[in-house]
């Protein structure tokens, strides 16, 4: 018998030839990525949740991969790239700094006392 699993997701562009050379038939429909805004975040959502959950440094990095490159992807359908992304980064590192110190500390807000 035949067991059909749905995922209702977006995949990585070879998961049809992927899943076929494995001897399963998958339906994949295309949909214009600028009409699939929604879609997309949910994927980052997705993508992120599973890093955040990854155990081993193997696992997280290769989460991380997945996170940037649907970032990538959507910066890519609302017409950014990698280096505008790289420019708006540096530049808000420059003028706020990075979450993690150079000597490893984080430093982490309690409270603001408003004089």
């Amino acid at each position: 018998m035949t067991e059909i699993v749905e995922y209702n997701k977006i995949v990585r562009t070879k998961m049809q030839e992927i899943i076929t050379a494995n001897g399963n038939t998958p339906e994949i429909v295309g949909y214009p990525a600028a009409d699939s805004i929604d879609k997309i975040k949910n994927k980052i959502r997705e993508e992120v949740n599973e890093l955040i959950e990854a155990k081993s440094a193997d696992l997280i990095i290769e989460e991380a991969a997945d996170v940037i490159q649907i970032i990538l992807d959507y910066l890519r359908v609302i017409e950014y790239g990698p280096e505008e992304l790289e420019i708006v980064r540096l530049a808000k590192e420059i003028k706020r700094g990075s979450f993690i110190s150079e000597n490893g500390m984080i430093s982490y807000l309690s409270h603001v006392q408003n004089n």
